[in-house]
């Protein structure tokens, strides 16, 4: 551990070592830090320290650490063989490393396993090593400090607590809250229970009522049914029992009702199919009637139009036989439209391809002529063409030459430029490179100048502080003279004032003692007159102030001999200081020797201050030197790149220059001088363009004139095969179509309206046509009254269903429900039967659930502590729990002491100061082994204890080294913490806190 409670250092405790030993002493002054070492421990296992300590876990940092320094502590133990180091820090100010000011350090924990070759991390953070701890030992942090540690002044805690404290004592140490919640939860759900179970009552007496409301209304629908269908059965007779016990019953009776009214609508359906077929076959009588009256009135309009009818016959055929011909004779003349529009596009492109450049006499006349004028033209166009690109390439050529030349321009001057900044930053180089090697110089002589400064300051301070403590010492032993001076005055005062009451007392008696008539014992006369009296200014006060300056002086005395031998002790600690800084021997005048040392600390500090100043820069100035060295490398590189650019780009120039001047060339040869090929290309481009013009008019004229002549044969034709004589009486047999479909459509449909009349007349005279017409209404009335019986019986078969229906709902709801009443009342009884046991309300129980289980935990610690109490009362006690008192009463966690002498038990406060040692000693072992035991079997395999030892006897302090020894024979180790005389000369001593004014530190006990 670190800057620890009282512990300023680092502090490691080996426990070992201590195992050889069993049973050892942990000693030291008060205050020292016995109890911390072990606060330290349960630290740094849980985060926090026992009882009220652990209140103010932030003090937990040593009020003696330095600002630096960080609170820490680290514990290494075993469990089942395997090796485990807990690591933690609390939260802690510490000063800022830059700056003013403190910073708040968070606090840490890790879990670290040794796998024998190194520590393995388990586990960080607060949470998953305070999870993980609990596993390994089973304990939490009370636990754990109830049952290693046996605080000091709490050892009797458990034996003298009165029931509810003992009670809340074991519960922490067992776990057993889950028993009080467990308790809690029964008591909840009884009250939840019985409060389900008087909802469940109210909704089962809800749902009888809801069912007799249904048999009620089921009996009075009866009525509704036998006034609207005449049907009746036997009445109800009440066989007063419960609708529920009697549903069945009633059931039975609803269902023969149901019976009798579908008898009747079976009746009543046939009725109705009767009823129907007399309409159907009077309807179909009048049917016959009144269609053949239509039909023979329909007929006669027909005869009315018949001369109409030749009429438009006529115009039909005429019409249909001149359709065709007209259409012949209509294209016709759309194909002389064609040729003419074909000739004068013919012209116009002719015409165009003059305009062109070619010359009249030269323009085709066919079509075959047309394309080769084309192909020779078309030829003459691709090589214009060809040479305009070579033209334009040699253009671009041209640019590009000038544009390399431009870019080599460019580089050259760059690569100038780098020229001179390499020049300019060898120089700056140099300037650096001399600047850093004086800084290094300074570095170098720096350490030994530090050391000769503070060689030069320790002289200086130990020959200051000696002349400072000759002083002191001077001072103090003049001081403890005039206080030995004035001490002795103070004692020559008081013995005289003590002399001076001594006579004023014997001439108080001698006055007291003179009778008239009696000698005087001084000058033996029989008469007093004048009787001597008491000096004045004597008495107690004047002794009593002479007292108290005597204690004064007396004090002063004390204080100036302390101060006496503190500056006597503070000048030979200067003097060893002295010696040891190397200064020679103390000389009687110091003064040469301080004036020395100042003027070599002086100008030591002033060559500190000076190599400070070039060592400061020595980083700096070899970071800027291989800056330099890059920039001067990355300035004759770049130099070197942009000259070799330069000359890149002048080969490029060269190779476009000479591609320019060979193209030209070329097509100088081909066409001459300042001939544009481009023009000449546009040209014969637009006589090819023509000349396609040409040869598409020309072939639509050829095929124009063929489709003209062969329409002029067809029309010549068909007015011959028609028997028309010319185009005019064509025309004026002429109709549109529509007209032609609207007279042929009409003329079909009287055809077929005259068919169909007398086909049908024919069928209804066979099957037979009444000579009147028969009454319909009759018959459908009929038909109505039938439906409307039908209609009322099923209303009356619905009704008696939704009834029965209802009913039996609400019968078998009420009876669902009573059952589910009767099941919630049974579980709400066995819940409040449950829970009044388990608080110990119930008959025959006294203890709650709880207090049951913590009772048979306290007797399974009483059985241990009683083997203990025995051994060391020579057999004389025990332990008795009981949870009632003499008068059967539940008195709680009783515990009382069995006394054999006697026979008879007694209350625990009744042993004396010793024997109460024994007893709590006893428990707290008992208590610390069962807790083990119930807890994961985990055995801690030391033990502490704190004080306690001061009320025992000789012979009871035996018996409880003696316990505390056998703890060592069962592999236990035990620190004793005590003041005792006894203690300590029975045990050895295995560790030894030293309290010191810079914190306290820790020997073992065999140094």
């Amino acid at each position: 551990m670190e800057a620890f409670g009282p512990f300023a250092a680092k502090e490691e405790v080996d426990f070992s070592a201590l195992t050889e030993l069993g049973l050892y002493l942990v000693a030291g002054d008060t205050g020292a830090g016995k109890t911390s070492l072990f606060d330290a421990m349960v630290y740094a296992l849980y985060g926090k320290v026992p009882g009220a300590r652990g209140d103010g876990v932030v003090r937990l940092r040593s009020d003696f650490a330095k600002d630096a320094a960080t609170t820490s502590v680290s514990l290494e133990f075993e469990v089942n063989d395997a090796r485990w180091r807990v690591h933690r820090t609390p939260t802690q100010q510490r000063d800022k490393q830059r700056g003013e000011g403190t910073t708040e350090v968070p606090a840490k924990a890790t879990l670290e396993r040794y796998d024998g070759r190194a520590w393995q991390e388990e586990a960080a953070g607060k949470r998953p090593v305070d999870g993980r701890i609990l596993d390994l030992l089973g304990l939490d942090h009370e636990q754990f400090s109830q049952v290693v540690l046996l605080p000091q002044g709490k050892f009797d805690q458990v034996l003298q607590a009165d029931s509810g404290d003992r009670e809340k004592l074991l519960r922490t140490l067992f776990s057993t809250e889950g028993f009080m919640l467990a308790a809690e939860h029964l008591r909840r759900l009884a009250t939840t229970r019985r409060a389900e179970a008087n909802e469940a009552e109210a909704l089962s007496n809800e749902a009888v009522g809801q069912a007799v409301e249904a048999w009620d209304e089921a009996l009075g629908g009866l009525t509704e049914v036998t006034e609207g269908t005449g049907v009746t059965v036997a009445a109800w007779k009440d066989d007063d029992q419960n609708v529920v016990v009697g549903r069945a019953v009633r059931l039975t009776y609803l269902d023969r009702w149901k019976k009798a009214v579908e008898k009747a609508s079976a009746a009543a359906d046939k009725g109705v199919t009767e009823a129907q077929d007399r309409l159907r076959q009077v309807e179909g009588e009048a049917g016959r009637f009144d269609e053949a009256k239509k039909l023979r009135e329909a007929l006669n309009e027909i005869e009315k139009t018949k001369s109409q009818a030749k009429k438009d016959a006529k115009v039909l055929e005429d019409g249909r036989r001149a359709a065709p011909v007209v259409e012949a004779l209509d294209e016709l003349g759309t194909r002389a439209d064609v040729l003419t529009e074909a000739q004068s596009e013919h012209s116009s492109a002719i015409k165009g391809l003059v305009d062109t450049g070619l010359p009249a006499n030269e323009v085709p006349t066919t079509v075959v002529e047309a394309n080769g004028l084309s192909t020779k033209w078309s030829k003459r166009e691709e090589k214009c063409t060809g040479y305009a690109a070579d033209l334009k390439a040699a253009g671009v050529h041209a640019g590009s030459a000038l544009d390399f030349r431009e870019q080599a321009d460019d580089a050259k001057e760059q690569a100038a430029g780098f020229a001179e900044a390499v020049t300019e930053q060898a120089s700056d180089l140099e300037d650096l490179e001399a600047d850093h090697t004086e800084a290094a110089g300074a570095q170098a002589e720096l350490p030994g100048a530090l050391k000769q400064e503070q060689d030069a300051m320790t002289a200086h301070e130990v020959a200051t502080d000696l002349s400072g403590a000759r002083k002191d010492l001077t001072a103090a032993e003049k001081a403890a003279g005039l206080a030995k001076r004035a001490r002795q005055t103070a004692e020559s005062e008081v013995e005289a004032q003590r002399r001076r009451d001594l006579e004023n007392v014997a001439v108080h008696l001698a006055r007291e003692g003179l009778v008239d008539g009696e000698p005087c014992p001084v000058c033996g006369s029989l008469e007093h007159p004048s009787p001597a009296s008491p000096a004045k200014g004597s008495g107690g006060s004047r002794l009593e102030a002479a007292e108290a300056a005597l204690t004064g002086a007396i004090a002063a005395a004390a204080s100036a001999e302390t101060d006496l031998r503190r500056a006597t002790k503070d000048l030979d600690k200067s003097e060893r200081a002295f010696i040891k800084a190397g200064t020679g021997k103390p000389v009687s005048d110091l003064r040469p020797i301080i004036t020395k040392a100042k003027e070599a600390l002086t100008k030591a500090e002033a060559e500190v201050k000076r190599l400070e100043k070039f060592a400061g820069r020595a980083a700096t100035l070899g970071t800027d030197v291989k800056k330099a060295r890059t920039d001067l490398q990355v300035s004759k590189d770049e130099g070197a790149k942009q000259q070799a650019e330069a000359k890149r780009l002048d080969g490029l120039a060269g190779v476009d220059e000479g591609e320019a001047k060979r193209l030209t060339a070329k097509v100088e040869r081909a066409l001459g001088k300042g001939v544009d090929p481009s023009v000449l290309a546009e040209e014969a481009g637009r006589i090819v363009a023509a000349l396609e013009s040409v040869v598409a008019t020309l072939g639509v004229v050829v095929e124009a004139f063929a489709h003209h002549d062969a329409q002029q044969g067809l029309v010549v034709k068909m007015l011959k095969s028609t028997g028309f004589a010319e185009e005019a009486a064509v025309r004026a047999a002429e109709r549109p179509s529509r007209e032609l479909d609207e007279i042929d459509e009409r003329l079909e449909k009287r055809q077929q309206a005259e068919k169909g009349a007398k086909i049908r007349l024919a069928v209804l005279t066979k099957e037979g046509v009444p000579k009147a017409r028969p009454a319909v209404e009759v018959a459908a009335t009929a038909v109505a009254d039938a439906v409307e019986r039908v209609g009322s019986l099923r209303e009356a078969t619905r009704l008696l269903s939704e009834r029965h229906k209802a009913f039996k709902g609400a019968a078998d709801s009420a009876d669902q429900k009573r059952s589910a009443a009767a099941k919630a009342r049974a579980g709400a009884d066995l819940a409040e039967q449950v829970d009044k046991t388990c608080r110990g309300k119930g008959p025959g129980s006294k203890q709650s659930l709880e207090q049951w289980v913590l009772a048979h935990f306290l007797r399974e610690v009483s059985a241990e502590a009683t083997v203990r109490l025995r051994s060391m009362s020579d057999g004389r006690f025990g332990f008795v729990v009981s949870d009632q008192d003499e008068k059967d009463r539940a008195v709680g966690l009783r515990l009382d002491i069995e006394d054999s002498y006697t026979g008879k038990k007694r209350p625990t406060n009744s042993l004396s100061g010793g024997e109460t040692f024994l007893a709590s000693l006893s428990l707290a072992l008992g208590l610390a082994d069962t807790v083990q035991r119930r807890n994961g079997g985990v055995r801690i395999d030391c033990l502490f204890v704190d004080e306690g030892f001061g009320a025992l006897d000789t012979d009871a302090l035996d018996l409880a080294i003696d316990t505390l020894a056998e703890l060592r024979a069962g592999g236990r180790t035990v620190g004793v913490i005590s003041h005792v005389e006894g203690v300590k000369q029975r045990l050895d001593l295995g560790l030894r806190v030293v309290k010191t004014d810079r914190g306290s530190h820790i020997v073992p006990g065999r140094e």
